[in-house]
């Protein structure tokens, strides 16, 4: 796209490459400003204690996402990896594909371990959070993993900062 973008009400224009280069600029303040880099290294350093006995849970969100790109490149590239196939109900096949492709782009040589959950094969899946978490864990339980980790940002509500007090009952980091 070569023409010109709007720009708000003011009627203001600019080309794509300048666009380009202020959401680059917006967002290189927005990485020095909120401290990324320490936010990867605390979570490198506590993932690193735990990978021996653990795995890292990924959904493909840009939580866990984030989290499995952190462990690969600074901790553990062969990182055990689970991933819980929600089933049809709730992830049209399409996206789960798109998911299992992007974690092994992201983790080439990780060991994926993908489950699928049994009550995702029904529309009765939606309602059933109290059973889901019950075979989530106990499918971790069973594949050996003494630990879980998991990425979640805390900001975005007090149910997920409660997550991370979670740890201290050694069920998920």
């Amino acid at each position: 796209m070569r023409g010109a973008l709007h720009e708000g009400r003011a009627g203001l224009t600019a080309t794509r490459d300048e666009w380009l280069e202020r959401w680059r600029e917006y967002f290189i303040a927005w990485y020095d400003e909120g401290g990324v880099e320490e936010k990867a290294k605390e979570a490198a350093e506590l993932a690193s204690r735990y990978l021996d006995e653990g795995v890292v849970s990924v959904s493909g969100g840009k939580d866990s996402m984030t989290l499995l790109h952190i462990v690969v490149s600074r901790c553990r590239p062969d990182v055990a990896v689970f991933h819980w196939d929600h089933g049809p109900w709730l992830v049209p096949r399409e996206v789960e594909r798109e998911v299992l492709e992007n974690i092994r782009l992201t983790a080439p040589r990780a060991e994926l371990i993908v489950e699928e959950y049994e009550l995702g094969r029904s529309e009765r899946s939606r309602n059933e959070w109290r059973s889901w978490y019950r075979a989530f864990f106990s499918t971790l339980k069973g594949l050996g993993f003494k630990h879980h980790l998991l990425g979640v940002r805390g900001e975005e509500g007090w149910r997920r900062r409660a997550r991370g007090r979670v740890v201290d009952r050694g069920r998920w980091i």
